[in-house]
């Protein structure tokens, strides 16, 4: 569970650096972002698209069949 959170993470901060690369907000050789933290490139993607994170898929209910079973 550990490895897939992890890689969960991972995608997400490459899904932000992504769009402010391709927003021409940032350079794409610019190495800085890479070094950022989670928190950091989240707290900048949502200062830059607002609108972006509300209507986001990130902020949709998981459907109950993809939720996690108690054992």
């Amino acid at each position: 569970m550990t490895n897939q959170l992890r890689k969960g993470v991972e995608t997400l901060k490459l899904f932000y650096i992504n769009g402010l690369i391709e927003s021409d907000h940032y350079n794409a050789s610019n190495h800085n972002l890479h070094s950022l933290t989670f928190n950091e490139i989240q707290s900048i993607f949502q200062k830059t698209f607002p609108q972006k994170i509300n209507k986001s898929i990130l902020r949709k209910p998981v459907p109950k069949s993809n939720q996690c079973k108690e054992i």
